[in-house]
This record gives C-alpha cells, structure tokens and sequence, in this order.
C-alpha cells in the first residue's frame, strides 16, 4: 500500500514494489502512463494542450530557421549541420515536445470518447512504448539543453560577436523551457535516468574522436568539431574532455533536474493537503482532475 503510493507519487527512483512487481529504478516501467501526458499542477487538459502546442511550435519553429539559414552561418558548408552537438539537442528537444504534444492530445480525446473507440493514452493503466520514448527524449533533453548553454557560453562563445536570435533560441530558450517542462509536468525523474544522457554524450565523444580520425572537418574546414575536442592539436585535453562529457558532464546537470522534480513534488502535495477533494487524485505530486 505505501509503495504503490510512492510510485503514484514519482518517489521512485530507488526501487519499490508496486502494484504487485519490482521495478527498477534504471528502467521505463512505470504504472501510471498518464503522467507523461498531464499537468502536475491538475491543469485543464486543453490548457495544457495549449501550453504544449505553444513550445512545439515555437521550437520548431528555431529549428526551421536553423536549417534554412544554415548555408550562411556554417560557411557554405551547410553538411556540417548535424555534426554540432547544439544542434543534436535542438532536435533532441522538438522531439520531446512534439510527442509530449501528441501524448497529450490523445489523453484529452480518450478521455473525451465516451464509447471507448481510441486507445486510450493510460489513466491508471501501465506506461507503453509511447510513453517510454517521451521519458528518454525527455531526460536527454533535461541533460544536454543546460549542458549545451553552459558549455556554450563558458567555452565557446565569442565575447565580441553579436548576439542573434538563433543563439538565443539554441543556447539559452532551450535549456529554459526543458526548466519550465520539469515544473509543470507531472513526468517523473528518476536520478539512475543519468545513464541516458551519460550513454548518449558518451556516444556523441566516440564520433567526434572518429569523426577526426575519418579526415572530418568543422564548417571553417578546421580537423575537429570543437576546439576543446581537438584531437589533433591537444590530443590529451581532448581526451579528458571527452571522458568527462560522457561521465562527470551528465552527473552534473541531471542532479539539478531532479533536485527541481523533488521541490515540485514537495510544493504539489503541500498544495494536495489544503484541497483535499473527492474530485482530485495524487498524480506524481500532483493533482489531475
């Protein structure tokens, strides 16, 4: 009975037992699908549509400009465009938005369907597949939108140049709204979920060193991505660079995500306790009409 509350609550990422089975708190199981289409916060169902279709929009919005102008910011050398970490994560972060967008829309036309036709998108039931992609988009995002900012604007911005709107966008909007995300929604975050950004930086370390090693060059024909993963020039700091993007770089900015997660449980069920109704459930530390 109080594991299963726990789990209802998001207190799960040590491992308990709930609804009769273990789960692991390094895996995607988890009983209740409809966190990762709802509001903590028991939002109305179409405001939370709407909250989701406003970042969608925006989002790939900065990401079809990206690719549009993308002949003119990368030198006329516009095949250079996937290589750039920064821009792996901007799409990294539309696809979180988009299916979040869709789980969302499908959540509120279930529950609207009366007579049972759609597939519903959980309420009370297990997550599925669907909802198991939107929590890995959703935890790389959580880990490389701050990780990039801050590497951006420690490492590699150029005090001189101008700042635009892309830079914004990419560097700063992003690592905000994945900020916003974790406030208001009831997705939960399991501090072991570090693997996946970890796994994903680690395998982002592995290309860049073979990207080099192939004769690959950055969109100023320079041998490297970044210059602080130069493996030709300092092949010591690159590597170092490198081992610590895919260890201490995920640990890092994945600690402050869920330190956030758990403030929003605690201000949720706080809120909980004062209105107390019939009409209201615990959902991960938040309410749902």
């Amino acid at each position: 009975m109080v594991s299963r509350w726990l789990v209802r609550l998001g207190v799960d990422d040590a491992c308990v037992r709930g609804a009769g089975r273990y789960v692991s708190a390094a895996g995607l199981s988890h009983p209740d699908a409809s966190l990762f289409a709802t509001s903590a916060w028991g939002w109305h169902s179409s405001t939370f549509i709407g909250y989701r279709a406003v970042l969608s929009l925006f989002f790939l919005s900065g990401l079809v400009a990206s690719l549009v102008t993308a002949p003119v910011r990368y030198v006329g050398r516009p095949e250079t465009w996937p290589i750039y970490l920064t821009n792996q994560t901007l799409v990294i972060l539309n696809a979180h938005l988009i299916v979040s967008l869709v789980l969302a829309v499908r959540q509120y036309l279930s529950q609207r369907n009366k007579k049972g036709f759609l597939p519903s998108s959980g309420d009370g039931g297990p997550a599925r597949w669907q909802h198991k992609l939107s929590w890995v988009l959703f935890n790389l995002s959580a880990c490389l939108a701050p990780a990039v900012s801050a590497a951006y604007w420690t490492m590699i911005h150029d005090a001189s140049r101008a700042i635009d709107a892309e830079n914004l966008v990419k560097h700063a909007l992003a690592a905000a709204a994945i900020v916003v995300d974790v406030i208001v929604t009831a997705t939960p975050v399991r501090l072991p979920h570090a693997w996946q950004p970890a796994a994903y930086l680690a395998l982002y370390a592995a290309f860049s060193a073979a990207y080099w090693a192939a004769g690959g060059t950055d969109d100023h024909r320079r041998p490297r991505i970044y210059a602080f993963l130069d493996y030709g020039e300092r092949p010591a700091s690159a590597a170092a660079h490198a081992v610590a993007m895919a260890t201490a770089l995920p640990a890092f900015f994945f600690m402050p995500v869920y330190t956030l997660y758990r403030l929003r449980v605690w201000a949720v069920v706080r809120r909980a306790r004062g209105r107390r109704s019939a009409n209201y459930k615990y959902h991960d530390g938040g309410l749902a009409v």
